[in-house]
This record gives C-alpha cells, structure tokens and sequence, in this order.
C-alpha cells in the first residue's frame, strides 16, 4: 500500500519532489490555486483551497513547498496534527521583522538591523545612519522581491516618495561585504540530523544564479553545522528539513535567512549526491533513515531565468556540455522568473566552475555574468 504525500503548493520544488517519490511507491497531492504549476503536469491529485478537507483526508503526512501560506489554511486543526516541519517557521518566514527577532533573541549572529513602523521612518533612519544598507519590506520576501539597495544617497533618493507614501512596515539591514555565501541544508528525525554537503552561492539582484560545491575549512563547516542543529531545535523541529544560507566574512558566519523546506541552492544534490534534498524530506517525514549524503562527485547548478525559450537548439547546446543535465519547470517565461535549471558535475572543482561559466554563456550570451 503506497504512502500518501500531500504539499501545499505546486511549484517546481513540489514538482521535483513528486518525481523523487515516484519510484519508491508515494503518491502525492498538492494544495494550490494554480492549474499551470509543475505538480499539475506530474499528477492528477490537484487540491485548491476551497477542496482542503479532501486534501488533508488523501494525505497522511503534509508538508509544504513556500512559506506564504494563506493563514485560513492553517487553521485547520487536523491539517496541523499531519503537517512537518510544523506552523511555527511559517509563522515567523511570512514576516522578516519577526524572522530577525526571532534569530536576534535566541542569540543567532545576523548583520545589524533595525525596524521601521512605516515607510516614511525607513526613509529616516536610513537616512540618518548614512550607511550601506538594504531596505526589505517585511512580507513576500524571496527572490529578491521587496528589496532596497543603498550604496549611497542617490540611491536613497530614488525610492524617496515610494517609502514617504509606504505604510507598510520595513526591515533595515547594514549592507554586509562578506567574502561568500554558502548554504548549508539539514534533515532531522527526531534526534538524528544530517547534512547535505555546503555549496557557495553567487546572486544577481537577489536572485541565485548560479552555486557549485566547494572546498570550506573544517572550522566554517564545523561551526554552520552547530548553527543549523542549533536553529533546528530552537524552532522546535521534530521532523523535516531546513535550509540556512550564510554570510561568511574572515572566520565569522552570519545568518542570512533560512527556509523550512527543500531549497533552490540544492538542487545540484540530485546529480552529485549520494541522494537529494527531496528524497532527504521524505526520509525525515516519512520516518524513514537518514545518513550523511556524501559528494559523489563536484558538482553545481545554473538557474534558467527570465524571458529564455527552451527550444530544441538551446536544449542541444546545453546537451553538448559534458555533464549537464536539464531540468525544465514548464512555466511560462518572465522577467526574473525561475523557469528551470542545469545541473552539472564534473571531477573537480576547478573543472565545474568551468562547466558553469560554459552554461551561462549558452543561457544569457549578451550578459557577462559568470
């Protein structure tokens, strides 16, 4: 008898996570609005928010894919007693204020910040600090939506009258020069935790890119893995993942922000590890064992972004890059959106910085962003 899986929303994350499952006898369900979601073309098992109670009837176990849940949803009591890794990072990932409190009272190292009750005090202290800063908005924060950059006063300047007339409220961070970032993903089962290997993360306009596994010293893994463990039980996680992204600057670790769920910045482990972080949330939900996932080989990932059509001859040239392999969310293009992804592996390290720098040049060739 299959195991019955239910995510609450469709996206590529869900997606990817249904094809981990397929072979191993887990049907799934997933909870969403969108009937053009990548879960939409894997299953037939499509619940909206107006069908929840059949939702939660289908699954034994639920978890989730996005933080911005509608809050109705988790109302339902029965949906709570099956949900993993539970309500409480939901809670506190809908709104940055109460993320960076939250890491501020329990004694998690972030960059300054400060609070804002609207725009127009932002506005104030930002200019008041006369600092490198990012302004946030406090809600819908991911893919660098609702993000500020202050390098200097012009820039302050040009979103002047969007904060004097903002009330919404806003999170003021010190802009942070750290050396990298690297992420760092976990999975728990009751008292056991294990780690997928680190990568290093590059950006651009608060967006990943691209990320590649990495040679860190035994001290910043060390010292990431004793955060995450940390974190994991402050937020009172029994089973589930958690992905942690950091700011690394000399020997210091800042975190940066972290998420509930399986994460962008692991897709690579579906090709350079032992296995992936999807099939690490369903071990850690479904109960089943955990163990450190090694590198099989180096590997690392290249976001597919914005308005690119995936056409045969792009598929081709990608295909001719030894060790890619294309994985494609079915989603209409747009600027800034994510429409798929390139993993590559590759021997060394040296030869999968290569690698990548050979897919963006085959994604974006009027960009020199690799």
């Amino acid at each position: 008898m299959s195991i019955k899986v239910g995510i609450i929303g469709g996206g590529q994350l869900a997606g990817l996570t249904i094809l981990e499952g397929a072979s191993k006898n887990i049907d799934f369900a997933v909870l969403t609005d969108s009937r053009d979601s990548m879960a939409s073309h894997l299953i037939n098992n499509i619940y909206t928010e107006d069908s929840l109670d059949e939702f939660v009837a289908f699954s034994d176990v639920i978890t989730y894919e996005f933080e911005h849940i509608n809050p109705k949803i988790l109302e339902n009591n029965k949906l709570l007693d099956k949900l993993y890794p539970g309500v409480k990072p939901i809670e506190l990932k809908q709104n940055r204020l109460k993320e960076k409190r939250f890491l501020k009272e329990y004694n998690f190292m972030t960059v300054p910040f400060y609070e804002t009750k609207d725009g127009k005090e932002a506005y104030e202290i930002a200019s008041e600090l006369k600092k490198e800063l990012i302004i946030k908005s406090i809600s819908n924060g991911y893919d660098g939506k609702g993000q500020y950059v202050i390098h200097t006063s012009d820039d302050l300047e040009k979103i002047k009258e969007f904060l004097i007339n903002s009330k919404d409220e806003f999170l003021i961070e010190e802009f942070c020069y750290f050396d990298f970032e690297i992420s760092l993903i976990a999975g728990i089962n009751n008292d056991i935790i294990v780690y997928m290997p680190m990568t290093k993360n590059i950006h651009k306009n608060g967006v990943l890119l691209y990320n590649f596994t990495d040679d860190f010293s035994m001290e910043i893994q060390e010292k990431a893995k004793a955060i995450v463990s940390r974190l994991l039980k402050t937020l009172n996680i029994k089973k589930g993942i958690l992905t942690v992204e950091f700011f690394v600057k000399a020997k210091d670790i800042y975190i940066n922000e972290f998420a509930p769920r399986v994460h962008n910045t692991g897709h690579h482990t579906l090709d350079d590890t032992e296995y992936s972080q999807f099939e690490l949330l369903l071990r850690a939900i479904l109960d089943l064992p955990l163990y450190h996932p090694s590198l099989k080989t180096q590997g690392g990932m290249v976001n597919i972004m914005g308005n690119i059509q995936l056409d045969k001859d792009l598929m081709k040239h990608i295909m001719l890059v030894e060790g890619a392999k294309l994985y494609w969310y079915r989603k209409s293009p747009r600027e800034g959106r994510k429409l798929g992804h390139v993993n590559i592996t590759a021997k060394n390290i040296d030869f999968a910085k290569t690698k990548i720098k050979s897919v963006c040049k085959i994604l974006y060739p009027h960009q020199n962003i690799c």
